[in-house]
């Protein structure tokens, strides 16, 4: 079964799931705008399971947020993707990307729904760690990322939530001059959450 297949009948099983909850369950969602603060956490770059690249796996996100007092939230977020390599009898722990959001939302609650639009700004960059060596970091980048979400109430405290954030900002590249490769900014766009899928704790 190819992978297309796969995702439309997980989309529409978890449809199915989200009705038949949403038959027994109450309306949280009124109880949900009475919280504070949130915690989230998931799986995030879902979209790209649709390519072909065998290497791909998802990155993994964390999520604080704190209720303004005068109607939106405050974010925090770190998001990643883990992995280790070996080089002979070396290995080495890589992030990448390892990126860094601040911004605010605004949510907006339906019924058992909740819908979220906010924008952050993000700091990225690729994190490598050596058994014996330094931290290294590179493939910097900042720059501004527009988001948009959905939630769907499981209890008066529980919500599954996704996301999608798109950034744009300078990151660093390389111009060749000659026969030498030297170091710039270029305008480039990237995912910063290009599709998340998680849930949300609220206290």
């Amino acid at each position: 079964m190819s992978i297309i297949k796969k995702l439309i009948i997980l989309s529409f099983s978890l449809m199915l799931c989200l009705t038949i909850w949403s038959q027994r369950s109450n309306n949280f969602s009124d109880t949900l705008s009475g919280f504070q603060r949130n915690i989230g956490y998931g799986a995030a770059h879902l979209a790209e399971i649709t390519t072909n690249n065998s290497g791909y796996r998802p990155q993994v996100y964390f999520d604080y947020g704190q209720s303004s007092g005068k109607g939106y939230h405050y974010k925090l977020g770190l998001s990643f993707n883990y992995s280790r390599t070996r080089n002979g009898n070396i290995f080495q722990h890589e992030l990448i990307p390892f990126n860094i959001v601040i911004g605010a939302e605004k949510h907006f609650y339906k019924q058992k729904f909740y819908f979220v639009v906010g924008g952050s700004v993000f700091y990225s960059m690729s994190v490598r760690k050596a058994r014996l060596g330094p931290f290294q970091g590179d493939d910097y980048g900042v720059g501004v990322a527009p988001n948009l979400g959905v939630g769907f109430c499981l209890r008066e405290n529980l919500s599954l939530y996704s996301e999608y954030a798109a950034g744009i900002g300078y990151f660093r590249s390389f111009v060749g001059v000659g026969t030498l490769a030297v170091p710039t900014l270029a305008v480039n766009f990237a995912p910063i959450r290009n599709f998340s899928f998680g849930l949300r704790h609220f206290f």
